[in-house]
């Protein structure tokens, strides 16, 4: 019943304004430029592997029909379906919800949501409505945190509703010379989490070959952006000063946060990974030296555990963006399979693993995570059995 009201008011609006002047674009132009206000929203980085980045998504607001609405790209609730997630078997799509509803969702978390206005013409704002009302009608799509991540999203929908001759962007962030690996990895701030996008993000994420506003990855550069655009000569974006506002989370909803078990984990594991790896490290190269398995079992078992996420990644999952990984050069089945004979190749496999993990360290774009590189020379250690 709701998203049946809120078409018939989107066709409300558009004909209380026929007697408005008409646009070439064949929107009719209301004479209050107000009639709808447009803004960006970004919310904080959360806790969660798919809100590590943050949010960002669009807000429009047509007061007359007491209409606010918050337009944002949604996939399927990943919590409860983190297989599916890393399976490539979720769906996302374009969705509408009042803002007050879209706000809930963030107060359990205590995360803050800044609100960026757009200073765009009343026919553009308009435009922006409809093809946001035309988005929620598509079929969904695979989820793709990459190709249509909420932040790429929303520039591009903005980028589609302007006057092509009239929106003209900055000098572009140094940031967007580099890919939207390397970006996105950059951005997180759960070194947990940011070793667990490194793990996974690769394939097309590395291109450089893009347009700058096809880099945005992450949904704190959208005002960093937005900053430096005009629109027919005049600021896009307002003033920094008024472009944080206090939006309404003052009601409870009931909602209450999941635990999944990457949450979990990274709040049971607070010592950065980095320092996981090297006592991983540790005890492989004790199990070398005195050559008892027992003391490489613990290294063993996680890297298996890699080499078994990141071989099903490559070949068996659907999840965009994972066309090749380089951390499968090391963490392959290969050694596991060839274990009966590991006297014969482990010692060339560690020199190997070695040599991998310094190309890696000076590798142009490769998102480093120094725990793959000292965990892969680890895992490779309990290959090599030192003779006496």
């Amino acid at each position: 019943m709701r998203t049946f009201r809120f078409y018939i008011l989107c066709g409300l609006i558009m004909l209380g304004l026929m007697p408005a002047v008409a646009q070439d674009n064949g929107v009719p132009e209301h004479p209050d430029e107000n009639f709808v206000r447009a803004y960006v929203l970004v919310a904080d980085p959360g806790e969660e592997i798919y809100s590590a980045l943050g949010h960002a998504c669009l807000r429009l607001v047509c007061p007359s029909y007491e209409m606010d609405y918050v337009f944002s790209y949604e996939g399927e609730d990943v919590p409860h379906q983190l297989a599916q997630f890393f399976a490539g078997k979720l769906k996302m799509g374009v969705r509408g919800v009042p803002t007050e509803e879209y706000m809930a969702q963030y107060k359990p978390e205590g995360r803050e949501v800044h609100q960026y206005e757009l200073l765009l013409p009343i026919h553009v704002k308009q435009r922006l409505w409809m093809l946001m009302d035309q988005h929620m009608e598509e079929d969904d799509v695979p989820y793709d945190y990459v190709e249509r991540g909420c932040a790429v999203s929303t520039l591009q929908w903005i980028i589609d509703a302007a006057d092509p001759d009239r929106l003209q962007f900055g000098e572009w962030p140094s940031a967007m010379q580099r890919t939207r690996a390397e970006m996105g990895c950059d951005s997180v701030q759960n070194p947990w989490m940011r070793h667990i996008l490194c793990t996974f993000t690769s394939g097309v994420a590395g291109d450089t070959d893009l347009q700058p506003y096809e880099k945005v990855l992450a949904p704190r550069m959208l005002p960093q952006i937005l900053a430096r655009a005009t629109y027919n000569g005049q600021t896009l974006m307002a003033d920094a000063d008024s472009i944080k506002a206090s939006l309404p989370t003052n009601f409870d909803d009931g909602w209450t946060p999941t635990l999944s078990p990457l949450k979990v984990a990274a709040k049971c594991l607070p010592t950065p990974p980095t320092l996981w790896a090297v006592a991983l490290l540790l005890l492989a190269l004790i199990g070398w030296w005195r050559k008892q398995l027992l003391w490489s079992l613990p290294t063993l078992i996680v890297g298996t555990l890699m080499t078994l996420f990141v071989t099903y990644l490559m070949f068996f999952s659907s999840l965009p963006n994972n066309e090749w990984n380089w951390l499968i050069l090391v963490f392959n089945p290969l050694p596991i399979l060839l274990w009966k004979w590991r006297n014969k190749w482990g010692k060339a496999y560690f020199i190997y693993t070695c040599t991998w993990a310094v190309v890696m360290l000076f590798w142009p774009h490769f998102v480093l995570c120094p725990a793959h590189l000292i965990l892969g020379i680890g895992w490779a250690l309990c290959f090599w059995n030192k003779k006496k």
